[in-house]
């Protein structure tokens, strides 16, 4: 059990969290905060000690969490899943904020317990997605005029570049396949299962165009 100890130990769980923890006053006043937290900001405990959570957010992140998420989490005292950006020296960076209010007797907030899950990765992946997309429709429209033409011409030059019109396709495909495994929220599922969908039909409607011209796919 003694070499378990240090891994189940709830202060060594809290900083080595692969999420970024963070407690704050209503002001921003930033009370606690995990390595992983400090992490994302490549600063260490004592360098963001006295910072404000506020502060810490883009102009237009912080402008939302004052005007929106202040008020709902003086309503209900949570949120889920809320995108905001960060800023750093180097580079802005956004992540997920989740996180629950407590209130004193009076019914007055007096702390926020939040965490945070940067969602670079995701985002990088939902716009490779969308570029896919937009190269595959595309690539259907001029198929389409290919065949409207009747041209010769342009039937030679389908025939020779019928393998370009299918590669945006396999991409998204692929990408959408990657995107089932990562964690994101129900919004995100929603736009996978849309674009996914549209994935479908545009392939097939591929597929009849170069069935319709005899092309070898």
């Amino acid at each position: 059990m003694d070499q378990f100890s240090k891994y189940i130990d709830p202060e060594f769980i809290f900083n080595e969290a692969p999420i970024g923890f963070v407690s704050f006053k209503p002001d921003g006043e930033i009370i606690k905060a995990n390595c992983t937290f400090y992490s994302f900001f490549d600063k260490t405990e004592r360098e963001l000690s006295s910072a404000n959570f506020l502060k810490l957010l883009t102009k237009g992140s912080a402008l939302y969490f004052q005007m929106v998420l202040n008020p709902l989490l003086n309503l209900r005292e949570y949120t889920n899943e809320i995108s905001l950006s960060f800023s750093t020296p180097t580079e802005n960076f956004d992540a997920l904020f989740n996180a629950k209010a407590y209130k004193d007797e009076h019914g007055k907030v007096i702390v926020v317990n939040a965490y945070l899950l940067k969602i670079i990765d995701r985002k990088k992946y939902e716009a490779e997605l969308l570029l896919a997309k937009r190269m595959a429709e595309d690539s259907l429209n001029s198929a389409k005029k290919i065949i409207d033409d009747n041209n010769e011409q342009f039937m030679k030059i389908a025939l020779n570049q019928s393998h370009m019109i299918r590669r945006p396709m396999a991409n998204m495909l692929g990408l959408i396949s990657i995107l089932k495994d990562i964690q994101i929220s129900e919004d995100g599922a929603d736009l996978i299962r849309l674009l996914e969908t549209s994935a479908e039909e545009l392939d097939t409607q591929i597929k009849e165009i170069v069935s319709q011209t005899q092309l070898p796919l």
